[in-house]
């Protein structure tokens, strides 16, 4: 009988128990309802492991990605510096920039004719300076009379100044010739790229810039000039060249 009523309050007591604990869990529960199962982040899956960051490499996330199709500012400026291509290399020129380029060209004709006349012994070169002489002197006569009837005032440019230190340079070397001969082939080869340049000159910006009718009209009268200049230089040429070789085979 005793260990019957002890087993029945072992049974009470245990019952009490239980109930206790179950009370005390929860009340628990409200101080910390903030669970797995109401955290959002804690839900999402973890990130596969990246071999690079293993291995210390810096990975494609870290990065911050370039904008793709921006266009650099200074990439539509125009250019300038060093290595820049000058404006005034295409510029349409004045009237008054032509006829002094024009001058200029004469100028420095009629001065390599004169020199060239000094050391010459070649009757053909002596020939075609003393045309040259008379035709690039009948040419700036125009361009002057032409230009005060208009009243243009005559301009530099970096043309004329690249025309003009161009006749100088054909100057000084016809003038540092050591024999006539060499005076001669310096003139006459001078002659040809001067005279080409002046052409393409024409060709290219001075008819193209005139803006007055005569100045136009006279640079058409120059240009022709100039072709029929180039042309007998080169027969001259063609002259010396044939003398050259057969002075040798003579001696």
């Amino acid at each position: 009988m005793k260990s019957a009523t002890w087993i029945r309050s072992a049974l009470v007591f245990g019952s009490l128990g239980l109930l206790a604990c179950s009370k005390q869990g929860a009340s628990a529960e409200p101080e910390n309802n903030y669970t797995a199962a109401n955290d959002p982040t804690l839900n999402e899956p973890e990130p596969a492991a990246d071999p690079m960051a293993s291995a210390g490499g810096t990975t494609e996330s870290t990065l911050t990605p370039e904008p793709v199709g921006t266009i650099d500012p200074s990439m539509s400026k125009p250019a300038t510096g060093i290595g820049a291509v000058p404006t005034s290399s295409t510029a349409p020129l004045t009237d008054g920039q032509i006829a002094k380029v024009a001058e200029t060209v004469d100028k420095g004709e009629i001065e390599q004719a004169k020199e060239v006349q000094k050391r010459a012994k070649n009757p053909q070169v002596k020939q075609l300076a003393a045309q040259l002489i008379q035709h690039h002197t009948k040419s700036k006569q125009k361009g002057q009379t032409l230009a005060k009837k208009e009243q243009l005032t005559l301009e530099e440019s970096p043309v004329c100044e690249e025309i003009g230190n161009k006749a100088e340079q054909n100057l000084q070397a016809i003038k540092s010739a050591s024999a006539p001969n060499e005076a001669e082939r310096a003139y006459v080869d001078a002659q040809i790229a001067q005279h080409e340049e002046v052409l393409q000159l024409l060709n290219t910006r001075l008819i193209p810039s005139a803006v007055n009718a005569d100045l136009k009209a006279q640079l058409e009268e120059t240009r022709k000039m100039v072709e029929s200049h180039i042309e007998q230089a080169r027969k001259v040429q063609q002259a010396l060249s044939e003398s050259a070789t057969a002075t040798p085979s003579a001696g």
